[in-house]
């Protein structure tokens, strides 16, 4: 800390001593002692000669107002006491990161403003204006929210056309200041209310004409109390499925400049899951369980903040029965698919569409029914989808066997002498009847009487024609 003094008296101050102190029980002052040069009469100003120092406890709130006092002595018996107050933790952009990291910083225009280590007002770095043409503009700006009216502070220096190509700063698109021509570090400083800002540093250009470096640079920006500690908002977490991707980015308001996440105590470990340094979490969970973590944020002043987080994870989906039962072509089929695990509502489809024009279709709630007309094989894949996303899919064969065995007129499933018994005891004893009837018309006459019979003992005994039901 260095400390100006400026000498209002009619002669020269010399001698001039400062003793730096502070009664803040979050300040421990390292270095309290400085010289100063002559300060000269009616207006004159020295800065001393050594840095004060101090140390600040890292238990001290940000924005916190530490009170300090100055004695200052002289010769010829001259003393003094001034008191002062800084404000620990205060937002200072001096872009000594090196780049445009340290806030929010969004540029536009035809070319970005840069970082410079040419004549900065303080420190190694400054913001510089992007080198660009006529009739064009560099603009960087940055959005926060300011918690409590105060003042934003800045230093700026132009070099430029006078008159026409100006640095202008803004305050949500309010014009408050704007300068042109060969003008050395000053200080500028605008009030500011509370709520949320945009404040924006333009540097533009007319049609025509250059003068100077021809662009701006800005330095050492110094804000007004900014939203105070972060404040995670995602309270809860979706329902997830086992075995699919993952990604959800946690949420917060408030904090000053940008701000770090972690996973408190690695609970993630081992779970497939990982939350990165901006809020993502994401990966993919082979198993299910709740899984449980505390997300943490912390701002560039340090400020922090926690929640403890569960997310559902469901089981994989898994599809039922592993094999379906065979049907009879002609007769109506039905049997219904069922989905183990999985999150929300679920959709089944016959993936790739193989159903189609077997005379069976797949509905969205897992019902597979219809009539085939014509004994077949059927092999298709059904697919079910979760909620989120999640899917499985599973191979299916089933046979669709003919309705009867044309001269099977018992429905034993075979074709022999017994058929030919049943037909009779039918036709003249009054016993049972084929079912279906058309099974028993092995000659194909549209009837069943004797001739089919004696047709079927033909074919089982004397090698006859097959039966040829119609």
């Amino acid at each position: 800390l260095h400390v100006t003094l400026k000498n209002n008296g009619a002669g020269n101050a010399t001698g001039a001593v400062g003793l730096l102190g502070t009664t803040d029980t979050y300040i421990t002052i390292t270095q309290d002692y400085s010289t100063y040069p002559t300060i000269t009469a009616l207006g004159g100003t020295a800065v001393s000669s050594n840095a004060y120092a101090f140390s600040v406890s890292p238990a001290c709130p940000a924005y916190h107002q530490a009170a300090f006092s100055l004695l200052v002595t002289a010769d010829g018996g001259y003393t003094d006491t001034v008191a002062f107050t800084l404000t620990i933790g205060q937002m200072a952009e001096g872009f000594e990161t090196g780049d445009f990291t340290a806030m929010p910083w969004q540029m536009s225009g035809s070319l970005p403003w840069t970082i410079t280590t040419s004549s900065p007002y303080e420190g190694v770095d400054c913001a510089r204006s992007g080198a660009i043409g006529n009739s064009v503009n560099s603009t960087m700006a940055v959005t926060t929210t300011v918690l409590t009216p105060g003042t934003i502070t800045f230093h700026y220096r132009v070099s430029s056309e006078s008159g026409w190509d100006y640095l202008r700063f803004l305050d949500n698109g309010v014009e408050k200041g704007k300068w042109s021509g060969e003008v050395s570090w000053t200080e500028a400083s605008y009030a500011v209310t509370a709520g949320s800002h945009t404040f924006t540093w333009r540097y533009s250009k007319d049609g025509s004409g250059t003068g100077g470096s021809d662009c701006a640079w800005v330095d050492l920006i110094v804000f007004p109390q900014l939203s105070s500690v972060p404040v995670i908002t995602t309270s809860t977490l979706p329902d997830w499925t086992a075995g699919y991707p993952l990604s959800q980015q946690l949420s917060s308001s408030g904090g000053t400049g940008p701000k770090t996440w972690t996973d408190k105590n690695g609970d993630l470990a081992g779970t497939g899951l990982s939350l990165s340094a901006a809020g993502l979490l994401s990966g993919t969970a082979s198993t299910g369980g709740t899984i449980s973590f505390t997300a943490r944020v912390v701002d560039s002043l340090g400020a922090s903040d926690e929640q403890l987080l569960n997310l559902a994870m469901n089981a994989a989906l898994a599809i039922a029965p592993d094999t379906l039962p065979d049907g009879i072509a002609g007769q109506p089929y039905s049997q219904t698919l069922t989905a183990n695990g999985g999150t929300g509502t679920k959709s089944w489809t016959d993936q790739g569409g193989e159903l189609a024009g077997t005379g069976l279709t797949l509905s969205a709630d897992g019902v597979l029914s219809g009539t085939v007309a014509t004994a077949q094989m059927i092999s298709f894949s059904a697919r079910v989808q979760d909620g989120i996303g999640a899917s499985a899919v599973k191979p299916y064969t089933l046979t669709m066997a003919a309705a009867y065995i044309c001269g099977d007129a018992n429905g034993d499933e075979n074709i022999n002498v017994g058929d030919a018994v049943f037909i009779i005891s039918y036709v003249f004893r009054g016993g049972l009847a084929p079912d279906p009837m058309v099974s028993a018309d092995a000659n194909g006459d549209g009837t069943v009487n004797i001739g089919d019979a004696v047709y079927l003992i033909s074919y089982i005994f004397r090698s006859g024609p097959p039966p040829t039901c119609e």
